[in-house]
């Protein structure tokens, strides 16, 4: 969906008005939410990712240029994804020395449950290169900007998680 921005001019710097700033989180709430949520996978602490993007929107709208505001907010819950996800290991290291955790043997997979199952096992920018373009559609070029990295290193990333995901599919198989 192709949508215009409209532009404030303010110091000769643009601006996202007030008004274009509820039009952004109408128009890219529910796709940050997917990213995340394809990413992290808890919902809760997902809802506060997006909610911590879009509060740095706003804390930084006049910074902001309207024409790249979907590759900051990207780039941005990306970035507050890693460091959650940081923290998170941080607490996962001191239990796990105390916590025995049983593998999934269910070996009936459709492709949803492969994923789910599967796309946590990616290392973290493999996982969000896969997300954003086999399931949000997003180009090479469009995740480069978002991600901060090269389109011929998003292809190279993009290459690699799905060979580790076939890989992770034929032994699947085999042992099914």
């Amino acid at each position: 969906m192709i949508y215009s921005l409209s532009l404030s001019l303010t110091n000769k710097r643009l601006t996202l008005t007030t008004k274009l700033y509820n039009e952004v989180v109408e128009q890219y709430n529910v796709r940050v939410f997917r990213f995340l949520i394809k990413n992290v996978g808890n919902s809760e602490v997902c809802k506060d990712l997006l909610q911590e993007t879009f509060m740095k929107l706003w804390e930084f709208k006049d910074r902001i240029n309207p024409d790249s505001v979907k590759s900051w907010l990207f780039t941005t819950a990306y970035h507050a994804m890693l460091k959650q996800i940081s923290e998170q290991k941080k607490f996962v290291m001191k239990d796990a020395a105390e916590i025995n955790i049983e593998a999934n043997t269910d070996n009936s997979f459709e492709d949803k449950q492969f994923f789910e199952h599967y796309l946590p096992l990616l290392p973290q920018v493999q996982r969000s290169i896969l997300v954003l373009k086999d399931l949000e559609g997003y180009n090479y070029k469009e995740i480069g900007e978002m991600l901060n990295i090269s389109d011929s290193q998003v292809k190279v990333y993009l290459f690699r998680a799905r060979q580790k995901l076939r890989d992770m599919l034929e032994a699947q198989e085999i042992k099914g």
